[in-house]
């Protein structure tokens, strides 16, 4: 591969040279098939590891902003936009209020028509 390198021509060589970068240069120049397998499994390696420091980023992020307060602000709108009252809402959580209740589900995305229609829903498991 460092032979490949050599003959590539420095002016065109862009800012990072990724393994497909190397694989187009050696094709282009007629590298033979060993070269070519090399730089395959390169190219294979290099992709995997790109992938897998872009998901282990993406999860630090997302673990960096998920806590048990956030949980509880996501069950509590998810409760409201199923229709839940806020009493049953407020037991869910185990707070002692609606108020509170209401608090923990205000992000909830309920328009009215459809919160006709889920508040019309006979619940499973609900006291009468």
């Amino acid at each position: 591969m460092i032979e490949i390198m050599d003959r590539l021509h420095k002016d065109t060589l862009p800012s990072v040279i990724t393994p497909m970068d190397m694989l187009h240069n050696a094709v282009s120049q007629g590298a033979n098939i060993d070269v070519l397998e090399k730089l395959m499994l390169l190219h294979e390696r290099y992709e995997a590891s790109v992938a897998r420091k872009a998901f282990d980023a993406a999860m630090a992020e997302a673990k960096s902003h998920m806590t048990l307060h956030g949980l509880r602000h996501t069950l509590g709108t998810m409760l409201k936009e199923a229709g839940t009252p806020d009493g049953d809402i407020a037991d869910v959580l185990g707070q002692s209020s609606t108020a509170m209740a209401r608090h923990y589900s205000r992000e909830a995305k309920l328009p009215s028509k459809t919160r006709g229609i889920v508040m019309g829903l006979k619940l499973i498991g609900k006291k009468k």
